[in-house]
């Protein structure tokens, strides 16, 4: 058994969550990859890993195991670039899921800078505003607006988004501009979210003083941020929209800025990713570069 191999080969699994994912990554065949594990077991003379026919779990020794001999791989990578004289960098392949207004509107454009510190890691990124499976998916990490918390996953803050309410130009032209959300939904139509999972869409909510007022009639809906911005932008509805991602609209005069004297929610934008106490180096250098980038 070559124990370097095999130890490599359990850690890609524990990493991708899937025999076959860590075949990919490594360029192996899977039979090659679950042999190698199999060695290890056996070497170790304890279970690494709990397998089904649907997924695979780490047992508590695989953990320790995992956790130990992680920083011992990074060392020794570190070392071996270190003697043949190359500046150690961070390598590989990083699959990205990330809501659509923030990755049209913020983090594509970013990305030439993240490119250019980190030339040797290549990114999947995979846009839409849905909610992911991150371990059956083989995904390293998700950017998300809110919702609830995934169970079993850690969760970093980027920054808080504002929401505004805008509708464009020909569409006051058309149907005047509105004095109260009251009149929302009734004599002024409107473009709402809703998550691919429900039919339902979420609805406008504002609030002055003691007075809050919810608007839950909707004459169109979009599953993603920037469906939502293009219907507002072609004059369909008054949208309640990311402050973040309507603020250059609303400065090219594209869009016109409503209710501003009532008070708008706000959410979290999030970095979620499985809860391994040792990430990779290119997923963690993409989370701190992410933070220092667009935390506010």
């Amino acid at each position: 058994m070559d124990q370097l191999q095999s130890l490599k080969a359990f850690q890609k699994v524990v990493e991708k969550g899937a025999f076959n994912r860590a075949a990919e990554a490594l360029g192996m065949p899977t039979s090659t990859i679950s042999k190698a594990v199999m060695d290890l077991e056996k070497h170790l003379k304890v279970k690494l890993l709990h397998r089904t026919t649907r997924k695979i779990t780490i047992t508590q020794e695989g953990m320790e195991y995992y956790e130990r001999t992680y920083q011992l791989m990074s060392e020794l990578q570190a070392i071996d670039a270190e003697i043949s004289g190359k500046k150690y960098a961070p390598s590989g392949h990083l699959r990205i899921d990330c809501q659509v207004s923030f990755a049209t509107l913020q983090l594509i454009p970013a990305l030439k800078d993240f490119q250019r510190q980190y030339p040797d890691i290549t990114l999947g990124l995979g846009i839409n505003d849905r909610t992911a499976d991150l371990i059956d998916e083989g995904i390293d990490c998700v950017i998300r607006l809110g919702g609830q918390q995934i169970p079993g996953m850690v969760e970093r803050k980027l920054l808080d988004l504002e929401f505004v309410t805008s509708a464009s130009p020909a569409f006051i032209a058309q149907y005047g501009m509105p004095d109260s959300p009251k009149l929302l939904g009734k004599s002024y139509p409107t473009v709402a979210y809703f998550r691919t999972s429900s039919t339902n869409s979420l609805p406008l909510i504002y609030e002055q003083g003691s007075e809050k007022v919810v608007v839950d009639q909707a004459s169109y809906t979009a599953n993603n941020g920037r469906g939502i911005l293009d219907m507002a932008l072609n004059g369909l509805g008054i949208i309640q929209h990311e402050r973040l991602f309507a603020e250059p609209y609303i400065t090219q005069g594209k869009l016109v800025e409503l209710f501003s004297d009532w008070k708008q929610r706000s959410m979290p934008l999030n970095i979620v990713y499985p809860p391994n106490r040792h990430q990779s180096a290119r997923l963690q250098v993409f989370i701190d570069w992410m933070i220092d980038t667009f935390r506010a």
